[in-house]
């Protein structure tokens, strides 16, 4: 195992918001080891990309809070085609299971990755987010996608060797990403 830290010096927090949001996608297995500029760049994976991550609304009410995420995501969808930053970070791995627990790792360059942290998804996921993740959270027991989140850190850390590990999450995401942080080995 490698020795590995957690550090967040060299990332922004629009680097961590776009990385909370691109874990609410459900990749294809196939976008594995392909950097955002090559998913972005072959048609087919584009399609599911972009259907993905835009949702099924492609012409929100104009003036509506749906209206500005929408266009936040095609700035985001731009950034991640075109911009060096961006367009060079490459998926690595992805991670779920039917207690509602998901998560991806992202490669920014070769000594560093963020894993990030999906959040509560309301209707998809509402019984195993909702119920058995975040009322129990107030019981100060360990949830199972805290168990996930725990297991699945230990699970890289055993498995890559990056130099630094970052992790993100937005809601329900950040609590998985701050408990990962404090119990995985």
């Amino acid at each position: 195992m490698a020795d590995n830290n957690i550090s967040s010096v060299k990332y922004t927090d629009k680097d961590m918001q776009i990385l909370s949001q691109l874990a609410y996608i459900n990749f294809d297995k196939g976008m594995l080891q392909l950097t955002f500029s090559e998913i972005l760049n072959d048609p087919d994976l584009n399609d599911i990309f972009t259907t993905e991550f835009l949702g099924d609304n492609p012409s929100p009410e104009p003036g509506s809070a749906a209206e500005a995420d929408y266009n936040w995501k095609l700035g985001v969808l731009e950034l991640l085609k075109n911009d060096e930053k961006y367009s060079n970070w490459k998926l690595v791995d992805t991670s779920s299971n039917v207690d509602g627990f998901y998560a991806i790792m992202v490669e920014t360059d070769p000594d560093n990755a963020i894993v990030a942290f999906r959040g509560t998804q309301i209707p998809e996921e509402i019984f195993q987010d909702l119920v058995m993740a975040d009322l129990l959270l107030a019981n100060n027991a360990e949830t199972l996608q805290q168990k996930s989140a725990r297991a699945y850190i230990a699970a890289l850390n055993e498995r890559y060797n990056y130099s630094n590990y970052i992790v993100a999450g937005h809601s329900l995401g950040g609590n998985l990403a701050m408990h990962a942080t404090i119990k995985a080995a």
